[in-house]
């Protein structure tokens, strides 16, 4: 029963777990990029801020919808800050729900608000 399931777990592994991913890496960025379209084009815009940072760049990626969608925001894999969201979708619990914006507006707006947060990342070591 439960024993037997306990003594099979996957804790259980003959060989050690994998060494820890350093936590803070030493090298320091070449500069800030920012880079944003719609959610259409967000393969092409994923790898052009992939490269970015492997070229020594911290980059913010806004990809966003012609919707009011809430954002959501995340540091991926690649080491890219990505927002996602609709264009007039809230950002900030405090926002309204449906805001109407230009993009270029609304990715200053968010590259403003959320920059400071963004500076305290050093980029990957390679």
């Amino acid at each position: 029963g439960t024993e037997a399931a306990l003594e099979a777990g996957p804790w259980l592994r003959a060989e050690p777990p994998p060494p820890f991913r350093q936590f803070r890496p030493t090298r320091p960025f070449v500069s800030d990029l920012v880079l944003s379209g719609w959610v259409f084009s967000a393969r092409r815009l994923r790898e052009e801020a992939a490269r970015a940072v492997r070229e020594g760049h911290r980059t913010s990626l806004y990809l966003f919808s012609p919707t009011a969608r809430r954002h959501r925001v995340r540091f991926t894999a690649a080491g890219v800050w990505e927002q996602t969201g609709g264009l007039f979708g809230k950002s900030e619990r405090s926002d309204p729900p449906l805001r109407l914006w230009r993009r270029k507006n609304r990715v200053a707006r968010e590259w403003k608000r959320t920059a400071g947060a963004r500076q305290t990342v050093v980029s990957p070591a390679t």
